[in-house]
């Protein structure tokens, strides 16, 4: 992400945090996400950058007859607004907006408490940003989700050692020996999947440890290990997620196929696959291996010599 966007990103924070003192938690917020982007030089210049902001002067504040100071803050934070938002529409995507948004309500959850101010801001801000209510909805229903407070979604999906109590109209995946638990976001619209730990442990995202109550973008091939339980795989949370909402269930079955080349050399011996729908399935061998010959045999653009192929 370019320095430019990145100091309208800021500004953007600065606006949202700039209502009383900023607290530590919420300097921690912006803290995390400028580390994900840039290295330590650069994150101490864009969190100064945003102290900067946050601590404008009264005097600078434009002036309206007959109009109070709460009333002409929020036209310059507006204004403000429509134009960071319109430089940030050009320039990232629409998955980008959502890791913002998320960002966005962590800041403004950090201090406890939520005031009228930042509730319409987040609203202005999304809707400046062309995002659907319902999916800043389960954002915010993901951010607040914790084990004392376990929010219901149809985007959530809640990973537990299956002793934690939810409620009904909360999905599980039970990861026997994990400590505390995790949580899953998932938004269809821009899909992309978030991920959360709820416990005091140890766990960990791809080798790097997750932070508590802090959600961080769970990637295609990504891997959840934890001490004393089995590794967790981005496929299989993300085939519980599909599996959940599909109406009639995939099973794909190879049996005891065979596949000749023209000029008679054997291209497969005796494959069998059988696989259901919502896992991420990896075929993996050497250079000449039979790969490439193996997938079109199985999509159907080769008619294997022996065996069946089937679905449901």
């Amino acid at each position: 992400m370019s320095e430019q966007l990145l100091k309208a990103i800021i500004q953007l924070f600065a606006i949202v945090a700039k209502e009383g003192s900023v607290t530590y938690n919420e300097r921690q917020t912006i803290k995390e996400f400028l580390e994900r982007q840039l290295n330590r030089s650069g994150v101490a210049k864009f969190m100064e950058l945003f102290d900067q902001l946050v601590l404008e002067k009264e005097s600078q504040r434009i002036q309206i007859e007959n109009t109070d100071d709460e009333t002409v803050d929020f036209v310059e934070d507006w204004a403000k607004i429509i134009q960071i938002t319109k430089q940030l529409n050009k320039e990232i995507t629409k998955q980008q907006k959502v890791v913002l948004i998320l960002k966005m309500v962590e800041l403004i959850t950090a201090d406890k408490i939520i005031s009228e101010r930042e509730s319409n801001l987040l609203y202005y801000i999304s809707k400046a940003l062309k995002l659907k209510k319902e999916t800043v909805k389960s954002i915010t229903d993901f951010v607040d989700f914790t084990n004392n407070n376990p929010v219901v979604s149809g985007d959530l999906l809640s990973i537990d050692d299956g002793s934690l109590e939810l409620p009904d109209g909360i999905e599980r995946m039970v990861a026997t020996g994990l400590p505390g638990g995790l949580v899953v976001l998932h938004v269809p619209s821009v899909e992309i999947y978030f991920i959360k730990y709820l416990g005091k442990s140890t766990v960990y995202l791809n080798g790097v440890p997750l932070k508590n109550n802090k959600g961080v973008v769970f990637s295609t091939g990504s891997t959840i290990r934890a001490y004393r339980t089995e590794p967790i795989y981005y496929s299989d949370v993300v085939g519980k997620f599909l599996i959940d909402k599909e109406q009639q269930k995939i099973v794909f079955k190879a049996e005891n196929v065979f596949y000749n080349f023209p000029d008679g050399a054997l291209g497969l011996r005796d494959v069998s696959v059988f696989e259901e729908s919502g896992k991420m399935i990896s075929i993996m061998g050497g250079s000449g291996s039979g790969k490439s010959t193996l997938l079109n045999v199985l999509n159907g653009n080769l008619v294997p010599s022996k065996g069946a192929i089937t679905i449901n």
